[in-house]
């Protein structure tokens, strides 16, 4: 993981001393989240149903997070050990797609640029013997923008 340094654990390493080497600010849109499923598994209705179930209770706590950030907040800081200030400073700087922006990312081709890039990169330096497959994204299980549902 590449801390911010809006983070909180990166803030209290600056106030001790230490030296921010690196921010991924300076690499927009290179660092992704995302969300591996087995191909096995979503051939199975159980899959899916249960990759479905993941992704709304994911765009549903997004949700939460910016119509009521206090408890967000108070609520990540329970699964998070620390304050729900520090909680919610710890996401201060990060983008979180809605499910606009994620259907943008995994259809529009920017996830897919992403990964050929690294790929790339990997590649070149020996780190893997072949370039990762362009039907690495698939926005199927995103909620339909009129609100529907899921395949």
């Amino acid at each position: 993981m590449c801390w911010s340094a809006t983070n909180p654990v990166t803030g209290v390493l600056l106030r001790q001393g230490a030296s921010l080497l690196f921010d991924s600010s300076a690499i927009p849109d290179k660092i992704l989240d995302v969300l591996a499923i087995r191909a096995e598994v979503l051939d199975t209705r159980h899959g899916r149903r249960a990759t479905s179930a993941l992704i709304d209770a994911h765009f549903r706590a997004l949700q939460h997070l910016q119509l009521n950030p206090a408890d967000a907040g108070y609520r990540l800081a329970q699964r998070l050990g620390n304050t729900g200030p520090e909680a919610l400073q710890s996401y201060r700087g990060l983008v979180l797609p809605d499910q606009y922006a994620n259907r943008q990312l995994l259809s529009g081709g920017g996830v897919i640029r992403a990964v050929t890039e690294i790929s790339q990169i990997l590649l070149e330096q020996g780190r893997i013997s072949s370039a990762a497959s362009s039907d690495i994204a698939d926005a199927r299980f995103l909620p339909r923008a009129n609100g529907g549902t899921h395949p």
